[in-house]
């Protein structure tokens, strides 16, 4: 639904820039032109509050995107870009509690080297595949970080995780990224104190942005930011 908003946004944005330019020339006046820029400013508002699901500074983290990128950077050294998936299965293999243990092997799973939707079996009694990359201790902090995003996103939300797009962030970004979660404790206060990282970046380029190029060019950027980032996820 949020996708479907974002991209009915930057449809509106295109129709008010055709419109407010059309009559601009038309009529000959600039003010058309002026109206345009408010509207698209408004669009802009929305837009972003739309990226951020409404809550940019609420209480609530947007769990399946920060288990993503705190896990996938945290433990990147051992599980790269393509066992993500498969070692979350075999964790939960080793779980205490027993439903959760009963049912790794049962799901399905984005086997992130072919993108291709595959049964977890395979992975959750294997060894080599995922928990040999790991010492001891860090498996075991894995498991319970797996355990912490698991009960946060239970039933269907769950399943959807594990058959989503991985962690796909540039090795630069995972630098920045991994350090800040290998550095910070994983609990529901830090992932918000990570989220407003991300908050505060966002609102700091919009300001270069507007310095840069005016307030008109950044709201089309903006909303077609946003857009376009709901286009190339899952």
């Amino acid at each position: 639904m949020l996708t479907l908003i974002k991209l009915f946004i930057l449809v509106a944005a295109l129709v008010v820039i055709s419109v407010g330019l059309y009559l601009a020339k038309r009529h000959g006046e600039t003010r058309w032109v002026m109206v345009c820029d408010y509207i698209l400013v408004g669009l802009a508002g929305l837009s972003l509050m739309n990226y951020f699901y409404l809550m940019p500074f609420s209480f609530r983290p947007h769990y399946q995107e920060m288990f993503h990128y705190y896990v996938g950077s945290k433990y990147f050294p051992e599980v790269g870009y393509t066992r993500l998936y498969a070692c979350v299965v075999r964790a939960e293999a080793e779980s205490d509690d027993l439903l959760v243990r009963a049912l790794a092997p049962e799901r399905y799973i984005t086997d992130l080297e072919t993108d291709n939707i595959v049964s977890a079996r395979p992975y959750s009694i294997d060894n080599t595949f995922c928990k040999s990359r790991f010492s001891a201790s860090r498996w075991n902090e894995f498991k319970g970080d797996i355990s912490f995003f698991h009960s946060r996103l239970e039933g269907v939300r769950w399943n959807n995780v594990l058959m989503d797009l991985g962690f796909n962030p540039s090795p630069v970004w995972e630098l920045a990224g991994g350090h800040i979660s290998n550095s910070i404790p994983l609990s529901d206060q830090a992932l918000m104190r990570i989220k407003q990282i991300d908050v505060v970046l966002i609102l700091g380029s919009i300001v270069c942005l507007v310095w840069a190029f005016g307030l008109p060019t950044t709201a089309f950027a903006v909303i077609s930011f946003a857009a376009l980032d709901s286009v190339v996820t899952r």
